[in-house]
């Protein structure tokens, strides 16, 4: 098994054939990606679980063994995990979710189960029947989702989904496929309800769930006493009932259980649709966390799955990746994002997505994609290489004494929205102060501490982990487990600190223990008590002794925001890691060890080089980390060595070009005629599919659908014109009919016809049979299980246009960060003759989606040892020397070492500049321009939680006619001199 190699999530979303399973697999091999999990996504034709997707999972098995790949199932129809593509509420309609309602009227009701009702008396609250109440909690089944509160429900999803995966597939258990993915499985949020939490929350405390509602509409400490009873029962009931049920089926049938949780990067909504994310990776033998977007989520959320990874001693831990960093993201950008997790412990990926197919709203399923469509596909393998190095060299042994902070989840759940939120934010910023002092912390939820620390001395032992000082977040109660933890902890001669203020509470009462310890914290000259800004806590820490082995100092002595440091210990040597977070900012200081030896640079493609060390019965580096870079440094007892020096550098002027000189143009706008209507005015293509949808469910019988695409012309050109065939009946160009040939584009379903594109006006007509809708589906209406599962039936997509051909819109601007925004119509002319020394983009090369190569000569000398380039927009470039493949550039700052490579006399070097999709794909008229989260709802023209994520102030229609386009290019090659 390949512990660090990257896998992939393989969406099948299409009908599934065994030449193309087997080609796909057989290029995640040659790109060395280690294995993929096998995920049902939306638009997929081959019937889940059927005997046609068994049939092809066995296809898959059979070549990854052949291959050398491990296979990994995923137990849902799409996503949330746990309802078996509706299977599970199909056997038993009890088994749905319960949703719960606060409703003001019993007519807003219907439909509903009441659960509680109560009226306003002017002593408060109090029970009373329906006809009197003026408050209700109503219940309301929701076939799309399940009750995982329920243990019947995940017995159900057991029987519907794994044990048949068991019947077809057992044999293969343990050996070529290793293991499940469950998938964000979910409670409802707000308040969880269920007949089973109902029922063990009775037996708990002698009194109904149901009556202790009134506790909502009381609020206060009433409100939240009951929370915190009602979150004793949740947490390790959701564990209980749905992850532990699986762990214990893998592990009885030789899989291992992996997956994550929704709501992980923050405690504000977390308890309520998660519960604790910390216990249940401590129930999983590989648990992992969603990394989404292009983009570095908060320290909280890999803090915490680092955390757990070393405090219950796993091999391994994973995310889930990339996914919604979008079409345009490079290679420098994902190294940025992976080193930011390895730096917190994560030491697997698995990428997001590779894609079966990519028409339809495929190719907007929240992309980048890792799969052959990409025009940069091949050159993974080079990311993939530095990604496994990265990974092992942070896998070694940790050090012992670290920093506990004790997780504001439980506090956090149990307080009024409002009050959540300052909770969470606090927890974030010390999470992210703590970090940015480079300390060597870990985080713990109060629930998995009870009942499971030791305490030896002045350290606190959880798990694997010792602590040698523990922190209590900025809270106002804590649980009564933790208060006499930590006054045992105190009274042994450990040591706390607090954020801000101690807490008030223990369980929401005064507390003796609780006094006791905040009066053995008066005996520290600031009792204890450490405001929260990483200023102050790095001067608290100062104070009472805390140092690392291992540490970095500014040259100013101010605090070194936006680098992570990692350190561990592996065959005998300390390993540190760095990373930077800033994608604008330079960082610069000193990394020093407190003891005397030597540091050495892994660098993770090219090997070991010497740096410059100093001090003797310690040792001192200088770093410089360049934006968004990550790197490695082994430090040991080995000699010290005379590092190169380098002492000039010469950037080559003079080159040749090459590109395949086939340019593109895509169609997104489009009119349509049902039954020989005149034809609409021309729109955006997905609003004529969307409205083209909704006219469907009102059809009793077929229709005939006529769909139009245009486009000016100044030349006369054979071009390719190519289409997301689906369902259509006649192709009519300029009035003359064509046939899709055997030549695809981008995917083996896009396929194209040759035909002349003339001077003026040119029209292309597709021509459908509408059929009634069968599915009567309003995505934006439904639960996301069946929302992720979408797909139209009949997809109206943009057509692209191949040739020899430049193409210029009325007018171009360049806005923020260089992205570029043009106006009015696209209109095709004359190829231009491109100037390879400028940005490629604005020279009629608006949707290009290829690659160029620029060649330089130079002439050899020995102390010739690295070479860069000095511009680069481009996802990634390939460098040759002499026709010799050497290595891969990721960015500006990247540097080869080519000594082994030149030769005397003169030198040939070559360098393939690569692109990526989203000129060609999009989203272009989203009204932010370039976006750093990008689904579904970008390209869609509405906002959507991709943009929630990144403004919350942004309007509902995010659609603009404008169009935006990343530049695209590449400059010169820069050779550097040592000695």
């Amino acid at each position: 098994m390949d512990i660090y190699g990257n896998k992939v999530f393989w969406a099948w979303n299409n009908v599934l054939n065994e030449r193309e399973i087997r080609r796909q697999i057989q290029g995640f091999a040659q790109q060395k990606i280690a294995g993929f999990f096998i995920h049902s996504r939306c638009g997929l034709k081959t019937p889940y679980l059927s005997e046609q997707w068994f049939s092809a999972v066995e296809i898959a098995a059979d070549e990854a063994g052949k291959q050398g790949l491990e296979v990994w199932l995923y137990d849902e129809d799409g996503w949330p995990s746990g309802f078996a593509g509706g299977l599970v509420v199909a056997s038993d309609a009890s088994l749905c979710i319960q949703r719960l309602r606060l409703e003001r009227s019993l007519a807003a009701c219907r439909g509903m189960r009441i659960a509680a009702c109560f009226r306003r008396t002017n002593n408060g609250w109090e029970s009373c029947t329906p006809e009197r109440a003026d408050c209700f909690f109503a219940a309301q089944s929701d076939l799309h989702y399940v009750d995982l509160l329920n243990p019947e429900a995940c017995r159900a999803f057991i029987r519907c989904t794994h044990e048949k995966y068991r019947d077809k597939l057992g044999h293969l258990f343990g050996t070529v496929i290793k293991g499940i993915f469950t998938d964000e499985p979910q409670m409802d949020g707000y308040i969880s309800y269920s007949p089973v939490l109902s029922e063990k929350y009775e037996n708990a405390y002698g009194r109904k769930f149901e009556d202790d509602l009134v506790c909502v509409l009381c609020g206060g400490k009433k409100y939240k006493k009951f929370r915190l009873r009602y979150i004793k029962i949740l947490f390790p009931l959701f564990i209980e009932s749905y992850i532990k049920q699986l762990d214990e089926w893998c592990r009885r049938n030789h899989l291992i259980l992996t997956g994550h949780l929704p709501a992980e990067d923050g405690l504000l909504y977390q308890g309520e649709i998660a519960g604790s994310c910390d216990l249940a990776y401590r129930s999983m033998r590989y648990p992992g966390i969603d990394f989404l977007g292009r983009r570095l989520c908060s320290d909280v959320l890999v803090k915490t799955l680092g955390s757990v990874k070393s405090q219950e001693g796993l091999e391994r831990v994973i995310s889930e990746t990339f996914g919604c960093s979008g079409w345009n993201t490079n290679f420098a950008q994902f190294a940025w994002i992976w080193g930011y997790q390895a730096a917190a412990g994560i030491n697997s990926a698995c990428l997001h997505f590779s894609a079966y197919s990519v028409v339809g709203n495929r190719k907007r399923d929240y992309p980048a994609f890792f799969s052959g469509q990409e025009p940069w596909f091949a050159q993974w393998h080079y990311l993939n290489d530095w990604m496994h190095a990265v990974n092992e060299f942070n896998s070694g042994k940790e050090f012992r004494d670290k920093i506990l902070v004790i997780s504001a989840l439980e506090n956090a759940a149990c307080e009024p929205e409002e009050n959540a939120r300052v909770v969470s934010n606090a927890y974030r910023l010390l999470i992210e102060a703590l970090s940015d002092l480079q300390t060597d912390f870990e985080t713990a939820d109060e629930f998995a501490l009870s009942g499971r620390v030791r305490i030896k001395g002045t350290r606190l032992c959880f798990g694997n982990s010792e602590f040698g000082l523990i922190i209590v977040p900025h809270v106002e109660s804590i649980l009564g487990s933790t208060a006499k933890l930590l006054l045992e902890y105190k009274k042994n001669g450990g040591r706390i600190l607090f954020t801000t203020a101690p807490p008030r509470f223990a369980e929401y009462e005064k507390s003796k223990t609780l006094e006791e310890l905040i009066s053995r914290q008066n005996e520290l000259p600031f009792g204890g008590v450490v405001q929260n800004r990483a200023e102050l806590w790095g001067k608290a820490l100062q104070f009472i002794g805390y140092r690392r082995n291992f540490y970095c100092v500014s040259d100013d002595g101010r605090l070194l925001k936006d680098v992570r440091m990692r350190v561990c210990e592996k065959d005998g040597e300390t390993h540190v890691f760095l990373a930077n977070k800033s994608a604008s900012d330079t960082k610069e200081f000193t990394l020093v060890s407190d003891r005397a030896g030597t540091f050495r640079e892994r660098r993770f493609l090219q090997g070991d080089c010497a740096v410059a060390c100093s001090g003797e019965d310690f040792c001192e580096t200088r770093v410089l980390l360049q934006p968004m870079q990550s790197r490695g440094f082994v430090f040991g007892n080995c000699a010290r060595e005379n590092v190169p020096i380098r002492f000039q550098s010469e950037v080559l002027h003079t080159f040749s070009a090459e590109w395949d000189e086939e340019n593109r143009l895509a169609l997104d706008k489009c009119a349509y005629s049902i039954d020989g209507n005149a034809f609409t005015l021309p729109k955006y293509v997905l609003f004529v599919q969307n409205e083209i949808y909704e006219i469907s469910k009102t059809l009793q019988a077929n229709k005939s659908l006529r769909v139009r695409y245009s486009v000016c012309s100044k030349i006369d050109q054979k071009i390719r014109v190519f289409l997301e065939q689906g369902k259509v009946q006649t192709i009519e160009w300029n009035g003359k009919k064509y046939r899709l040939d055997d030549i695809s584009f981008l995917d083996r379903d896009i396929r194209g016809f040759d035909c002349e594109l003339r001077k003026g006006m040119n029209e292309l007509t597709l021509e459908y049979i509408l059929e009634p809708n069968r599915t009567k589906i309003d995505p934006d209406k439904v639960f996301e299980s069946e929302r992720n599962r979408f797909s139209y039936e009949l997809e109206i997509e943009a057509v692209y246009l191949c040739g020899r051909f430049g193409v210029y819109p009325d007018s171009v601007t360049s806005s923020r960060g260089g992205v570029l925004q043009c106006e009015g119509k696209f209109t095709v002319d004359a190829l231009p003759q491109v100037d390879f020394s400028r940005e490629l983009t604005q020279q009629g090369l608006f949707f290009y989606s290829g690659n160029f190569q620029k060649s330089f000569y130079f002439s050899g000398d020995a102390s010739i040892a690295g070479l860069s380039v000095d511009c680069m927009n481009a996802v990634c470039a390939e460098v040759a020397i002499n026709d010799r493949v050497v290595g891969c550039l990721f960015s500006v700052h990247d540097e080869l070492d080519i000594r082994k490579f030149v030769i005397e006399g003169q030198n040939k070097v070559s360098v393939m500049f690569y692109s990526g999709l989203r000129n060609l794909l999009g989203p272009h008229h989203h009204v932010s321009g370039e976006v750093n989260f990008t689904g579904q709802s970008t390209f869609m023209g509405k906002r959507g939680f991709e943009d929630e994520v990144i403004d919350f102030t942004l309007r509902e229609n995010t659609y603009t006619e404008k169009y935006f386009f990343t530049p695209f290019g590449g400059g010169n090659v820069v050779i550097h001199f040592y000695k």
